[in-house]
């Protein structure tokens, strides 16, 4: 039988019982949110990128093409959390809708929500401050030409 976990880029994905159907669990943020809740996490998604652009932003020297690789990659990462936040919240709709869902379950889904909109917003203050580096860096760059 096939195994059912994998690793995407940065992002590691535990395997899941057998015995588990989709609608058991979801991925937020790495993290699967439901039955396994409980189980090791896997990485967080934007914690790396997030050290790197601390790394470049730390740094005096940088090149055109780490500004634009990172930028491109926290753009990336800005839509999928936008997604994971967007999807926590209708799953959250759905579970208060429905007076047969667990307390457990709403309140994972909460958990998960109140973790991802900070880490939206300081990815989002970090890209800010790259950008600003950047117009700073091709300024010096035009001024010394």
């Amino acid at each position: 039988m096939p195994s059912r976990g994998f690793r995407a880029s940065s992002v590691a994905v535990r395997s899941v019982p057998p015995s588990a159907s989709r609608r058991d669990f979801s991925i937020v943020r790495g993290y699967r949110v439901g039955v396994w809740a409980d189980r090791v996490p896997a990485e967080r998604l934007d914690s790396a990128l997030k050290r790197r652009l601390r790394d470049v932003l730390g740094r005096d020297s940088v090149t055109e093409a780490d500004l634009r690789a990172l930028a491109e990659q926290g753009q990336a990462c800005i839509l999928i959390l936008r997604g994971l936040i967007d999807a926590t919240r209708r799953r959250l709709d759905r579970l208060s809708a429905d007076p047969a869902s667990s307390l457990a379950e709403v309140a994972a889904a909460f958990r998960a929500l109140t973790d991802l909109e900070p880490d939206l917003d300081e990815l989002e203050e970090l890209l800010s401050r790259l950008d600003a580096r950047s117009h700073e860096l091709r300024a010096h760059w035009l001024a010394n030409r």
